[in-house]
């Protein structure tokens, strides 16, 4: 039964009454000036242009999860015939053990690598065999499959070149293979065979111009090859992330990123999420060409030979390497100190090779192979950004539109968009506090940004409704290729997120190594001449 509550002025008491008389005597005033304000014509367009584009939002979001479908799945049961692969750790394990660590796409969307590698930690040493596989897109097949003695830590194909795939490995290997058409190999090259370049994992592949390779480790170690100058069998550049000038060990770098117009500045990561500005002089002069004969002799200007003081060297590339020898960011006094121990060296190990007149690259890493305080310099760092609460950083990446803006994603949650010029992120992102894996610029759009969390979920970012907006504009539930298998989908989670170079697809694959291949709707494609406007102004 009902009870009405209603009450009337006659059930009153005389103090309530003249209560409720003096409240309403005392908001009487501010309700006839709001309603006269409502009266208002330039009010009611306000409300009026609010409600439509409150409505063309939703339409627009609705078109968008409508146009957002996935066109083709990459799925371990299509290549069986690596299934018999064993590992060499003593166990009876095969291929299924491992799981998809690292992918990358070609520049012409033709093909995909998957880098695989175990799903378990390593507590020690690497000792599982493992296996790269090229998918060709076009014919949904695998084209190429590429054995390995390690886990695939990192892997990246040329930004130009569309069959040249380098890929770092668990034990420090780095390896650059080029495939033609019909999926053979024309290029294999093994990188840092020798003690004194990586001696832990790969962390992060990035090809930069001039057919340059940038390669970073947990060792701490930032090398540059060069293609054109030795076919990548020496860095031509060798740096070590060292905090303070007392540091004898290096710092693990995690991630790297690099602008994409100045190849000189990037960001570091480490372990615990710190971040740094970095400078470099990567500029060598060497041959910039199309890379189609990278087995002809060095450009005029690269032979050209150096001389300083009484060493001679054999070409600017080594005359450089030298001088970075001696530019370590040390006080005075010890970077004195550092030059004269430099000189004996390079002295001794003349002494003992009269054959030798002029000095080349490969003498350089003789003379200094031991002393790697002297071989790997400190990185010059520039600044450091409030970092992600000490968590790890799994992507960061520049703006392909700013080379002042850039983004990292950590599994805390937060995606967070810095300027160079600033310590503290300008933009942080967070959706229901879930773990992110992944996150990437749309290549086609400069306010767009896709990112994968722990919830299965493909997420898309659209800056250009910040601040109003601060939750993805697009989610999808990614369903695993074995659903069926509920128990299996427990251990299963996403792993990495690629943008094909069009911006057209998003690549996302799991830790089970499939792909699943996602078409962008025409929305998320057409570029907005607003967009970098706006971004720039946010930041």
């Amino acid at each position: 039964m009902d009870t009405d509550y209603t009450l009337t002025l006659d059930s009153l008491s005389s103090a309530q009454k003249l209560s409720l008389q003096s409240f309403l005597s005392s908001i009487e005033p501010f309700i006839y000036k709001q309603l006269s304000e409502n009266q208002n014509p330039k009010i009611r367009q306000s409300f009026a242009e609010y409600s439509n584009r409150n409505n063309q939002y939703k339409k627009h979001v609705q078109r968008i999860r409508d146009s957002i479908c996935l066109r083709q799945t990459l799925s371990r049961a299509d290549h069986n015939n690596i299934h018999d692969h064993k590992q060499d750790s003593g166990d009876d394990s095969g291929v299924n053990e491992l799981g998809g660590l690292c992918l990358d796409c070609n520049s012409n969307e033709s093909r995909i690598a998957v880098g695989f590698g175990s799903k378990t930690s390593h507590h020690a040493w690497c000792l599982h065999s493992s296996l790269i596989v090229v998918w060709n897109l076009n014919q949904a097949a695998v084209e190429h499959q590429i054995e390995i003695a390690s886990c695939c830590t990192s892997i990246a194909y040329h930004a130009q070149l569309d069959n040249m795939l380098a890929f770092g490995l668990f034990n420090g290997t780095i390896c650059v293979y080029e495939l033609d058409n019909d999926g053979n190999c024309m290029l294999n090259q093994q990188l840092c065979s020798n003690h004194a370049y990586h001696t832990e994992a790969i962390t992060a592949l990035q090809w930069i111009a001039g057919h340059k390779l940038i390669s970073t480790s947990m060792d701490g170690k930032l090398l540059i090859w060069s293609m054109h100058y030795n076919q990548l069998s020496q860095p031509i550049l060798t740096h070590a992330l060292r905090i303070h000038d007392a540091d004898t060990m290096a710092t693990p770098i995690s991630h790297i990123c690099i602008q994409y117009s100045r190849d000189s500045h990037f960001v570091l990561s480490t372990q615990c999420g710190a971040l740094m500005s970095c400078l470099l002089h990567v500029d060598i002069d060497i041959d910039d060409g199309d890379g189609s004969n990278r087995s002809t002799a060095m450009s005029t200007s690269t032979q050209l030979q150096v001389r300083d003081g009484s060493f001679g060297f054999a070409d600017v590339v080594a005359f450089n390497f030298y001088k970075n020898l001696m530019s370590d960011q040390l006080s005075p006094m010890k970077k004195k100190k550092n030059e004269i121990e430099i000189k004996r060296k390079i002295e001794k190990y003349l002494k003992l090779h009269r054959d030798i007149q002029i000095l080349a690259l490969s003498d350089l890493f003789a003379c200094f192979a031991m002393n790697e305080l002297v071989l790997y310099p400190r990185i010059n760092t520039k600044l450091s950004y409030h970092h992600h609460d000490r968590c790890f950083v799994n992507r960061m990446q520049f703006s392909p539109f700013s080379s002042n803006i850039f983004l990292t994603s950590s599994v805390n949650g937060y995606i967070r968009i810095y300027s160079i010029f600033a310590s503290k992120p300008m933009i942080e992102l967070n959706y229901k506090n879930t773990k992110l894996f992944d996150a990437q610029w749309s290549p086609k759009r400069p306010c767009i940004i896709a990112a994968i969390n722990d919830e299965q979920q493909l997420m898309i970012y659209d800056l250009l409704l910040f601040p109003h907006r601060l939750i993805p504009m697009h989610v999808t539930k990614i369903q695993f290729a074995d659903d069926a298998n509920k128990k299996k989908d427990t251990l299963k989670r996403l792993k990495n997120l690629r943008f094909t170079k069009s911006g057209t697809k998003i690549c996302v694959m799991d830790n089970d190594g499939q792909v699943y291949i996602y078409e962008m709707c025409n929305e998320l494609v057409e570029y907005n001449p607003n967009e970098l406007k706006h971004l720039k102004r946010l930041t």
